[in-house]
């Protein structure tokens, strides 16, 4: 059997190489995009978010967040569809984890609209 400590230095270990394996991750995909021409694209922003957030959502951090998206789901933009997901996802990423611990349950709420 294991001690109580045990469990929660295993449980910083698991968490602490998650992280880095998202950072490693992101780092090549921007050494990638740096070396990478730009291509605009029209981009359903709706879309993408919710593409972002789905693919956020198998990490544990986010099992204590409630993800809310509204807006104008026709909205189009005109960008790089790679570097936009990146912004996006190191966003909600950050929303998450620099949450409130305190808090049992965190709320992201993510409204797309078109600002003048």
């Amino acid at each position: 059997t294991h001690s109580i400590k045990e469990k929660e230095y295993y449980e910083y270990i698991l968490k602490s190489a998650e992280k880095l394996d998202l950072l490693i991750a992101n780092l090549l995909r921007l050494s990638h995009i740096k070396d990478s021409p730009l291509e605009k694209t029209q981009i359903d922003l709706m879309h993408l978010v919710k593409d972002v957030v789905k693919q956020l959502s198998y990490s544990p951090d986010f099992k204590s967040f409630k993800i809310y998206i509204s807006g104008d789901p026709s909205l189009y933009v005109s960008s790089d569809l790679t570097l936009l997901h990146l912004t996006f996802q190191n966003i909600i990423e950050n929303a998450v984890k620099y949450k409130d611990t305190t808090k049992n349950e965190c709320h992201l709420k993510i409204i797309i609209e078109k600002y003048n």
